[in-house]
């Protein structure tokens, strides 16, 4: 008979479908930490999520009705959805935050060092910083690409931080 309401009733099956995956999701995220789910996770969930994250980066949420972004977005995943020219944008802004820090209350520093009492917007930097460090110490530099590289360099952070760039080793 369930068979039969579903026929008569796609709307309410396609919810009750939405109701288990996004408890899939929910769960996902509570053991790994994010929301983005492989494609070939767990059979169809997986498609379900890629085809989620695909509507969410279009131009208005694509067919995802506001009530559904909103439940989307209190799980967490517009940070972990962005696309890449999103990312890089954020990328770019906290570069802009790091220039204006070392402007400002860092006095020519591009370090970021703990305070008590630090707001959001200040750990924010300093882990954004520490990360960047971090990935400056792997092969090729991470996942820094030469644009970033450049911007980093005009800032002053990689010389702060002891980078050697093909220039600096250059001029050696």
């Amino acid at each position: 008979i369930g068979a039969i309401e579903d026929w008569k009733e796609p709307a309410a099956r396609e919810q009750r479908n939405w109701d288990r995956n996004m408890a899939k999701l929910k769960a996902y995220k509570e053991a790994h930490g994010h929301t983005k789910v492989p494609q070939r996770w767990n059979g169809s969930f997986g498609t379900w999520v890629q085809h989620k994250r695909c509507e969410y980066r279009k131009p208005n949420h694509g067919s995802l009705t506001s009530a559904r972004v909103a439940e989307l977005e209190e799980l967490g995943v517009a940070k972990d959805w962005q696309s890449g020219r999103q990312r890089a944008d954020a990328w770019f802004a906290m570069a802009k935050e790091l220039e204006d820090y070392r402007d400002g209350p860092g006095e020519g520093s591009c370090s970021i060092p703990k305070r008590e009492g630090e707001t959001d917007a200040h750990r924010k930097l300093r882990n954004w910083v520490n990360t960047q460090k971090k990935n400056l110490k792997k092969p090729d530099h991470g996942n820094i690409t030469h644009e970033r590289m450049d911007r980093l360099e005009e800032i002053g952070a990689l010389a702060q931080w002891g980078v050697d760039t093909w220039m600096t080793q250059y001029s050696k």
